[in-house]
């Protein structure tokens, strides 16, 4: 039985990619072809308990990511350099004590999960263990973050310590294609069946309850998403309520935000839930999903949401043109607040549309992202390179 050491970036299961991660790890642990381990960077999440119920071995190593926000000064970043060798120092003293506990364990396989951590990678090469990296974003276009030595840099190093990528989108592909030439493999996200819900009635009537979900920052738009629903406002009173679902963890633009609904009087227009356990349960109350980040990789939010039976809005930019075909099973916009707020004010006016978008969105999503796809792709790359190496 060939063993297969997963390394994830975080120790929450309820974030996006980790959550995607668990999905393939839990079909690939089903199949009773793998010896499955799993490392987690801390013990402050819900993972290792989770992992541990379905008879998973969690191992815990301290790996720091070494990336850092584009948004800081210059002269910051260029401060915090030193922390950040320290910090890949540490890692590598982290990968040495993993090696002695791993080295006759027989591991055949490293699955490491996102770009932003070097630990699975440089343990790998110590036990001579072949390599899957799962990049699941842009970095500076979705998140404005980039590896402390340059972006190239992390592409050349995935380059050089990888059998095989594995990208959440086809626009990630083609992002990071210009330095990574090994196989590249599309495979989404991954959803659960407890994530479908099929709406039986839709609301014909009453005011839109829109929803936005993520953490509030500027490469999410939420600020694009209240200006629009301002527009909307002005030409039809009371016709939307939007609720923003995810914590503010840019204080600046969450107080951007915030000044903005003031000025032009709609507190009573906007909710924020701050961070929301029961999304399942927030879709269900909602009729229209926006997701306004200005380049998505490939958003859970937009899935979650068509598995909602929301008619979705996205941003015509990234990953996002793949989960949308405009006017078939949701909408794009061109990046504005007034073309957002056409698309709104299209919905609102025409209810037939907006049960037709979201019942074609429904049936797509369904079948396309809840059927363990991703699990598929993974188990045969996963063969395929241990084929090689026998």
């Amino acid at each position: 039985m060939k063993k297969i050491l997963f390394v994830l970036h975080g120790s929450n299961k309820d974030s996006g990619a980790t959550k995607s991660l668990l999905d393939i790890i839990e079909k690939l642990n089903n199949l009773k072809k793998y010896k499955i381990y799993v490392v987690i960077p801390d013990s402050n999440g819900n993972v290792k308990e989770y992992l541990e119920n379905q008879q998973i071995d969690v191992f815990t190593y301290e790996y720091g990511r070494l990336f850092q926000s584009l948004t800081a000064p210059l002269v910051k970043r260029i401060l915090k350099f030193p922390i950040f060798v320290y910090r890949r120092i540490k890692i590598q003293i982290n990968v040495n004590r993993a090696y002695k506990q791993f080295k006759d364990m027989g591991i055949d396989l490293i699955f490491t999960n996102t770009i932003t951590i070097l630990f699975g990678a440089l343990l790998a090469k110590k036990l001579n263990a072949k390599v899957i990296w799962s990049i699941r974003e842009f970095g500076i276009l979705d998140h404005n973050i980039e590896y402390f030595l340059g972006e190239k840099h992390m592409e050349r190093f995935v380059q050089n310590n990888s059998d095989a990528v594995l990208c959440v989108s086809d626009a990630v592909r083609q992002y990071h294609a210009k330095f990574i030439n090994i196989k590249m493999h599309v495979i989404y996200n991954s959803y659960p069946k407890d994530f479908i819900y099929e709406r039986k009635e839709y609301n014909f009537n009453d005011k839109l309850e829109i929803l936005v979900a993520g953490d509030i920052k500027p490469g999410k738009g939420q600020l694009d998403a209240v200006k629009a629903l301002y527009i909307l406002l002005k030409k039809h009173p009371n016709s939307a309520t939007l609720h923003l679902a995810g914590r503010i963890t840019n204080l600046k633009y969450g107080n951007l935000i915030k000044k903005y609904i003031a000025d032009n009087h709609i507190e009573d227009k906007v909710i924020f839930y701050g961070q929301v356990k029961d999304m399942y349960g927030l879709r269900k109350k909602m009729d229209v999903g926006i997701v306004s980040s200005q380049n998505e990789a490939f958003g859970r939010t937009m899935i979650e949401g068509m598995l909602s039976s929301m008619c979705m809005i996205g941003r015509n930019t990234g990953g996002t043109t793949e989960q949308i075909s405009d006017n078939n099973n949701g909408f794009l916009y061109d990046g504005t607040e007034f073309d957002l707020a056409s698309k709104l004010e299209k919905i609102y006016n025409d209810r037939e549309l907006m049960k037709k978008i979201s019942e074609q969105a429904f049936e797509e999503s369904k079948e396309k992202y809840t059927t363990g796809y991703p699990a598929k792709i993974s188990e045969k790359v996963i063969d395929d390179i241990l084929k090689e190496e026998s």
